[in-house]
């Protein structure tokens, strides 16, 4: 948003940049005609079965990998496996959070059968590095400073789903992504082997009255 701020200006548009709550405050404000809200940044998927009259897709500008990382030595491959754990799903809202609350449905993982956390990026963070949780869900790009933190942690791993290619063919708002060994750090060889991963496109999202 702010290189698009930055590059508005040139051509003498101020662009005002909105925090939401998440994909689903954004599509909403985007529904309301009064909202003063033109675009947004919303992850493939979020809309699901809500009505997207009046609204259109500019194109799809980004991967954003969803991130699971555990704690401990146990090998995690599917999301089953799940069940029994202490996880961090995302803040309620976030694009986060949906996502894995459609995955977790799907492996049969929930409340009954496992404690999950719903908070942000950072305070999943520090659960993970405290061991108050055993896994962590986090949406973001792979450059991320956060994201990295959480990767060269000490006795933190990358979760390597073998089910990724089945998922994504469930769910076609997802795409089956190939992390290559090293690429989070070449130095700590992070991660140790190619790593399977899920990930949405983010698309940027217009009411259709938007001037051309």
């Amino acid at each position: 948003a702010s290189l698009y701020a930055a590059l508005l200006q040139e051509d003498g548009i101020t662009l005002e940049i909105r925090e939401t709550e998440g994909p689903m405050q954004s599509l909403e404000e985007l529904r309301q005609p009064d909202s003063g809200v033109d675009l947004a940044f919303v992850p493939g998927g979020m809309a699901g079965g809500q009505s997207t009259v009046g609204l259109e897709s500019l194109g799809s500008l980004y991967y954003e990998p969803l991130w699971i990382f555990q704690k401990g030595k146990r090998k995690i491959e599917h999301l089953s496996q799940l069940k029994g754990l202490r996880v961090a799903v995302g803040r309620p809202d976030s694009s986060t959070r949906l996502i894995t609350k459609v995955l977790l449905d799907a492996a049969g993982v929930n409340e009954q059968n496992a404690t999950l956390y719903e908070i942000g990026l950072d305070d999943s963070m520090e659960a993970l590095r405290h061991g108050i949780v055993d896994v962590v869900f986090l949406g973001g790009v792979p450059n991320s400073p956060l994201i990295a933190e959480v990767a060269n942690m000490p006795g933190v791993s990358l979760v390597d789903l073998d089910d990724s290619e089945a998922i994504a063919r469930q769910y076609p708002f997802l795409h089956h992504l190939v992390l290559p060994e090293s690429a989070l750090s070449l130095q700590a060889n992070i991660p140790p082997r190619r790593a399977h991963l899920l990930a949405p496109t983010v698309t940027l999202v217009a009411r259709d009255t938007l001037h051309p």
